[in-house]
Parts: structure tokens; sequence; C-alpha cells
């Protein structure tokens, strides 16, 4: 169904009040800068936006809020969603963790986790999205997280993003065995152990 949609989109920390800061590890702080979370957060000019936290790989943070403005209170974060599926997936419409947008001066949510598991994922014209939240006046939310893992997938338009800073968009191939997944630094080579089923509770 391309109207069809799984949404937690503001579902995650709060924002902040009236001139006070974001809720969560990366909320945007007083003065209305942006939440952050797979991006940093953009500042408002008064403050400086959210810093990024969580792994890419295994993304179960929620998104934090914006700071709250001289007059306007900050949005919301995206929430936490896993979705694992026996067999295919296909997704028509949208399945979407963004941060909630402001048309005034307090700071905008980022956006929040997403983790698809399936043996092939379909996306059919549908998007997967976690995109930071919009602000008129105060800072944007910085883009979420996302991982799908799927032994065949296509169609499929994947966002991080919004007017802030990029989030993290992550493939993991579906394979039996525990994976190594390897990225390089000019001084390490830094290695993540992630197992087939990803283990976490707190999702919506």
């Amino acid at each position: 169904n391309s109207n069809g949609a799984i949404d937690v989109s503001g579902k995650g920390y709060a924002g902040g009040a009236v001139s006070s800061n974001g809720y969560g590890p990366g909320g945007g702080q007083s003065g209305g800068s942006g939440g952050g979370y797979g991006g940093a957060g953009a500042s408002s000019g008064a403050a400086a936006g959210g810093i990024t936290y969580g792994t890419k790989y295994l993304p179960v943070e929620l998104g934090s809020g914006g700071g709250g403005g001289v007059s306007s209170s900050g949005m919301a974060g995206g929430g936490a969603l896993k979705l694992k599926v026996e067999g295919a997936l296909v997704v028509a419409g949208t399945i979407s963790s963004n941060g909630a947008s402001i048309a005034n001066n307090g700071g905008a949510g980022s956006g929040g986790s997403l983790i698809i598991e399936s043996e092939t994922l379909n996306c059919s014209g549908g998007t997967i999205v976690a995109n930071g939240g919009t602000s008129t006046s105060g800072g944007a939310g910085g883009g979420g997280r996302i991982t799908y893992k799927a032994e065949t997938y296509n169609a499929c338009g994947f966002m991080a993003v919004g007017v802030a800073n990029v989030g993290t968009i992550v493939n993991i191939p579906n394979t039996p065995t525990n994976l190594v997944m390897q990225s390089r630094t000019t001084s390490s080579v830094i290695r993540s152990f992630i197992d087939r089923s990803f283990s976490k509770n707190n999702f919506y």
C-alpha cells in the first residue's frame, strides 16, 4: 500500500521548555539549537547544536530533542524501531523516525533509530527515513541512524538527513554467522563484531 506507514517520528527524547536545554545525550541547548544523534544538530546562532552519540552499526538510541528558544519550546527527536521480518519485506509506503519540526525559534529534534532485518528487502518505490526536523528560526536537527540487514535488496530510498548534518546508513549483509566489519583510519583498524540477532529491548 503506497499510503501505508510505520511511523515513530517525534517519539524520542523531548524538546526543552522555553530557554531550556533539550533532553537526551545530544539535546540542543537553551537558545534554540537543534538536537543531535547520527549527525550533529545545527546551531541557532545563539547556541551550539547537539552532539552525535551511539553507534552506526547497532542504532538503538532515541533521537534527542531540540533546545528551547526565547519564546518557543524545542521539539522531540525520532523514536527507535526494530523491524524483523521472516522472508520478504516489501515497503511501498514509508518507515520513518524523523525528528519533529517547528515554525518558530525552538530547536528541531534529531532523527531516531531504525533497524530493518529481512531475507529480502524490496522498497517498491517506498522510503525508509530518519531525518532531522527543521526550524524556521532555530537550529535544525541532525540526521538519525539506519541499519538494514538483508540478503538482497532493491529500489530502496534510504535517508538520514535534514537541513543540519547527515546521519548514518549502514548495510549489514545477512549471513548465518557473526560479522566482522572493518573501517580503516590512518593509525588503526577498528573492528565491530555484530551478531546475527540484534539484542536490545527498548523499541517501539
